[in-house]
C-alpha cells in the first residue's frame, strides 16, 4: 500500500531473457484490484487498467507508471510492448499511469523517485503470494464527509 514501509521491490528488464541480468533495475511492485486507480484517484495516462478478466489463465498483463515508462522505454510508447518481471516472466504492458507517492509525502527524502509496476491481483499465483509475506491491505473511498463521521 502506498505511504507505508511495506512496499515490495522486484527486478524487471526489457530483454526476452528468462532470468534477470546481474544489473537488472528494480521497481516498487503492487498487486491491485481493478478499482485501485479510481479509489486512489491516480490518472491513467495511456492504455487501460485491469479488469476482472485479468486473472490466472489469461494473458499475463502489467501496468507501469510514467517513471518506469521513461526509464525502460525512453521516447517510446510502452503500451503493447513486453516487460520481463522477476519470478513472473514476460508480461504484456497494457497501460501507463501517473507516478504516485510510495514511501512518504516527501519522496525526495528517499532519493530519486522509484519506478512502479502493477500486476493484477487476479494473476498472482498462490506460491508467489506466499513469498511476499505481507498479506493484503484494504483501501476504501467513501462519499461521507468528515464532519458526518465525527459529529459530537
Amino acid at each position: 500500500m502506498p505511504l507505508t514501509s511495506d512496499n515490495q521491490e522486484i527486478d524487471y528488464w526489457t530483454t526476452p531473457a528468462t532470468s534477470p541480468p546481474t544489473n537488472a533495475p528494480s521497481a516498487t511492485a503492487y498487486s491491485p484490484t481493478p478499482d485501485y486507480l479510481r479509489t486512489l484517484k491516480i490518472p491513467l495516462l495511456r492504455g487501460r487498467f485491469f479488469t476482472e478478466h485479468d486473472r490466472l489463465g489469461s494473458e499475463p498483463v502489467i501496468v507501469i507508471d510514467e517513471i518506469l515508462a521513461k526509464r525502460a522505454f525512453p521516447g517510446q510508447d510502452p503500451v503493447g510492448r513486453e516487460l520481463s518481471v522477476q519470478y513472473l516472466g514476460r508480461m504484456h504492458i497494457v497501460g501507463v499511469i501517473a507516478a504516485s507517492k510510495h514511501h512518504s509525502l516527501d519522496d525526495n527524502a528517499y532519493g530519486p523517485p522509484k519506478p512502479a509496476l502493477y500486476i493484477p491481483l487476479g494473476q498472482f499465483p498462490d506460491e508467489f503470494m506466499r513469498l511476499t509475506g505481507s498479506g493484503m491491505s484494504l483501501m476504501v473511498r467513501t462519499s461521507l464527509m468528515r464532519h458526518q463521521l465525527f459529529k459530537p
